[in-house]
């Protein structure tokens, strides 16, 4: 994970109908598509980590966010700017609002019964490994909270919502991703974390559009 040590730029631009389609429907050409407009990276392991990419698309309002640790080379392929601005994490103690489109899917606990190891080895050959599923709905507001939490954010599970599951769709054989769109009333606990979390995004399927943290301050009367 890289360290933030400095503002983040970040980038609004509205998309036409077919990039917005396009971008929904093969989320691998769409991080093709985001990376195109930025510098080449030295690694060819992961380009996207090393210069410090995330993007995220509203559908509805054909709006693509993207942000990074170095500015765009090439803006106008993202589609039509809209706003250009540098990021960094509020102080502790501040109110947000927050939003996350994120990947929704969990490792179970790997501590079940001695006999179900044995039955898997004898079955398989293989050791019981433990395969990510889809955060049941009854957890899934203390799990948003775990893992708010693990983002430097204190938010009330009453004040916790997670929306419905669509599938971010990769397009190479019907494969995707499960996600939905987290949103919450939190405040800042560790800056520290924060600013990771706002630099490194959240969860996995980064690549796809997952993961950027969204944060607009809330008004204290």
């Amino acid at each position: 994970m890289n360290s933030i040590h400095q503002p983040l730029h970040q980038l609004t631009a509205n998309v036409s109908p077919y990039v917005r389609d396009m971008l929904v429907e093969n989320r691998e050409r769409a991080h093709s598509h985001v990376m195109s407009a930025f510098q080449r990276a030295i690694s060819d392991e992961s380009p996207r980590s090393e210069l410090g990419i995330l993007w995220y698309l509203d559908p509805a309002a054909a709006l693509l966010t993207v942000r990074s640790r170095v500015p765009t080379l090439r803006s106008s392929l993202l589609g039509d700017v809209r706003s250009v601005c540098d990021v960094s994490a509020p102080s502790v103690g501040s109110e947000v609002q927050v939003r996350l489109f994120c990947n929704i899917q969990k490792t179970p606990s790997p501590h079940v019964p001695p006999e179900l190891h044995r039955a898997v080895k004898a079955q398989t050959g293989k050791a019981y490994r433990s395969r990510l599923v889809i955060v049941p709905d009854a957890e899934r507001a203390d799990w948003a909270v775990r893992r708010l939490q693990r983002a430097g954010l204190v938010a009330d599970p009453a004040a916790v919502t997670v929306g419905r599951i669509s599938s971010a769709r990769l397009g190479r054989r019907g494969q995707s991703i499960p996600a939905a769109e987290l949103t919450a009333r939190a405040t800042v606990h560790d800056s520290a974390l924060l600013t990771e979390a706002i630099g490194n995004g959240v969860g996995k399927g980064k690549n796809y559009g997952l993961g950027l943290l969204r944060l607009d301050s809330v008004e204290l009367h």
